[in-house]
């Protein structure tokens, strides 16, 4: 009995462990905080990448997904702001062939918030975007190529 007590109390304990593992592996996006999700999706020359933004009630908005790139389109950027104020960003190289999670946390204190999110995609070596669009609390639109 002594024996079975001490096993299913380092069971007990591993899987609480584990459990603290696991939460602090994911990263914690703000859906139950969030007024609105816009959900954006994003390709081009067989790349293929999408995700999900969680506009916060505050100054605040998180934007995550997965980007799968393909042939020589192997970067995507974010980007946030709030009109002329930039709310940070960052971007991602993914090797071709391989799929990535990517997450970003925008912040700009004004009103309102983080009101845009921009974000693009990029083939080996070129400055402007081979695909891009722009997020609001509203929507996606895709910008002219």
């Amino acid at each position: 009995m002594h024996k079975l007590s001490i096993v299913l109390a380092a069971a007990a304990m591993m899987s609480v462990a584990a459990a603290g593992i696991t939460a602090t592996a994911e990263p914690q996006a703000e859906p139950s905080s969030a007024n609105r999700v816009t959900h954006w999706e994003l390709s081009h020359g067989g790349a293929h990448a999408e995700g999900d933004i969680y506009w916060g009630s505050g100054y605040s908005a998180y934007a995550s997904g997965r980007f799968k790139a393909a042939g020589n389109v192997s970067k995507i950027c974010y980007s946030g702001s709030a009109g002329e104020l930039g709310a940070g960003g960052g971007c991602t190289t993914v090797k071709p062939g391989r799929t990535e999670p990517i997450a970003y946390r925008f912040f700009v204190k004004t009103e309102g918030g983080v009101h845009r999110v921009d974000v693009s995609l990029f083939a080996d070596g070129q400055e402007h975007p081979v695909s891009s669009l722009y997020c609001t609390r509203e929507g996606c639109e895709h910008l002219p190529d």
